[in-house]
C-alpha cells in the first residue's frame, strides 16, 4: 500500500516538488490569469476616463465662469455644413480669408532690416484695416455673383508676439496683456466690419506657438496656457454678450480641428508641429512629411481631411491639398538673421465651390 501511495505522489508531481497540471488545469489557469490581467486594465481605463471627464468639467465649468459662457462650446453655423448643388448657388461659393501671424506688439527696426519692412502699432492697425476692406473689395465689387452665405475666417495662432524670447520682450511696443487687450478691440472691428459686408462670420480657431505661457512647448493642456485662446475666449464673449450672432468663434480645445464648406473639409493646424526646412528643398519637406503623418491619423481615427490649413511659417502657399498662410508682421530680424526667404506681409484669401472646392485664390498683399 505504501509504494502505491509513493508511486501516485511522484505522478503528480515533477522535479523538484512542482504540481504537475492536466492540460485543461493548464488552460483554467491561464485564462484566470488573463482575466485578472485584463479586469485590471479596464480599472486602470475607467481612472483615466473619469479623469479625463472630471478635467473636461472643469473646463466648462471654467468657461462657465470666467465668461459666462451657456456651452462649451457654440454651435457650428448651419451655412458651412449644407451641401448644395452647384447649380443652386447664389455666389460663386464660400469665401475663407485666413488669418493668422499677425504678431500684435513685436517691433520690426526697417534699419535692422535693411529697410524691407517695419512694423509699429500704427502700421499693424492699418494692414488689418486694409485686409477688411480688401476682402470686401475683391469678393463684392470685382466678382457680379456674389451673393455668398456668409465668410469664413479661420484664426491660425501667434496672434500677439508673446514673450518667449527674450529679445522679444524687450523690444515689443506692449506687454502681452496690454497687446492682447489691443487686439481685443482691434479684431471686434475686424470682424464687425466682415459681418456687415457678408451677413454671417464664423471663425475657427487654434492656438500658435508665440502665444503660451510655458518657457517650452508643451502636450498638456497646451491650449489652455496659450493668450491665443484666451483672446478668443474674449472675442466669443464679447459677441455674444452683445446678442450679435452673426459672428461665431470657436476656439479648438486641441492643437488641430477641423471645418467643412459644401462638404469639403479643412484640417487646421498653426504649423509649429513641423521642423525642418533649411536645406535647398526649404519648408516644402517638412509641410508635406507633416501633412503625410497627419493625413495617415486622421485616416485611422475617421477624421480624413482634403485640405491641410497652417500659419507659423510666414509664407503664402497652396500646393495640392495644402495651404500656408502668409502674415501680418511681415519680415523681421529673426529672418534676416536666419536667411530666410523674404515674403512681403500677407495673407490668404479663397472661395470654396461645391464641385470644384478652391476655385479662387486671391492674395491680399499688405505691405505699405
Amino acid at each position: 500500500m505504501t509504494r502505491k501511495r509513493t508511486q501516485k505522489k511522484d505522478t503528480a508531481t515533477a522535479t523538484g516538488g512542482t504540481p504537475v497540471l492536466h492540460a485543461d488545469q493548464q488552460a483554467h489557469v491561464l485564462l484566470a490569469t488573463e482575466l485578472k490581467s485584463e479586469q485590471k486594465e479596464c480599472a486602470r481605463l475607467q481612472r483615466e476616463l473619469e479623469k479625463a471627464q472630471e478635467h473636461q468639467l472643469s473646463i466648462e465649468k471654467l468657461k462657465q465662469a470666467i465668461f459666462g459662457f451657456t456651452a462649451a462650446q457654440p454651435e457650428i453655423p448651419r451655412w458651412t455644413l449644407d451641401k448644395i448643388k452647384a447649380d443652386q448657388l447664389e455666389a460663386i461659393g464660400v469665401p475663407v480669408l485666413m488669418l493668422s501671424d499677425i504678431h500684435w506688439a513685436e517691433t520690426v527696426d526697417p534699419a535692422q532690416v535693411n529697410g524691407v519692412n517695419s512694423f509699429t502699432p500704427a502700421i499693424a492697425r492699418r494692414r488689418l484695416q486694409h485686409l477688411a476692406k480688401t476682402t470686401l473689395l475683391l469678393l463684392t465689387r470685382y466678382i457680379s455673383h456674389n451673393k455668398y452665405p456668409g465668410i469664413v475666417v479661420p484664426l491660425l495662432g501667434d496672434m500677439m508676439s508673446g514673450d518667449i524670447h527674450e529679445e522679444l520682450k524687450e523690444t515689443n511696443w506692449a506687454t502681452s496683456l496690454q497687446a492682447l487687450e489691443e487686439l481685443e478691440g482691434e479684431l471686434i472691428a475686424f470682424l464687425t466690419f466682415l459681418a456687415d459686408g457678408f451677413g454671417q462670420v464664423y471663425c475657427p480657431a487654434v492656438v500658435g506657438n508665440h502665444t503660451r505661457l510655458t518657457k517650452k512647448p508643451r502636450a498638456k493642456n497646451a491650449v489652455y496656457e496659450s493668450l491665443d485662446w484666451l483672446l478668443y475666449q474674449q472675442l466669443r464673449k464679447h459677441f455674444e454678450a452683445q446678442k450679435d450672432g452673426r459672428v461665431v468663434v470657436r476656439a479648438a480645445d486641441a492643437l488641430d480641428d477641423q471645418f467643412k464648406v459644401y462638404g469639403h473639409t479643412f484640417q487646421i493646424t498653426h504649423g509649429d508641429q513641423f521642423k525642418g526646412g533649411g536645406g535647398i528643398q526649404g519648408a516644402l519637406s517638412p509641410w508635406m512629411i507633416g501633412d503625410y503623418r497627419k493625413r495617415k491619423r486622421a485616416s485611422a481615427i475617421g477624421q480624413e481631411y482634403d485640405y491641410l490649413m497652417m500659419g507659423h511659417w510666414h509664407q503664402l502657399a497652396h500646393v495640392k491639398g495644402l495651404i500656408v498662410n502668409g502674415s501680418v508682421k511681415g519680415f523681421d530680424e529673426y529672418c534676416m538673421r536666419a536667411n530666410l526667404e523674404y515674403q512681403s506681409p500677407q495673407q490668404g484669401l479663397f472661395v470654396v465651390h461645391p464641385d470644384l472646392g478652391i476655385n479662387y485664390w486671391m492674395p491680399i498683399y499688405l505691405g505699405e
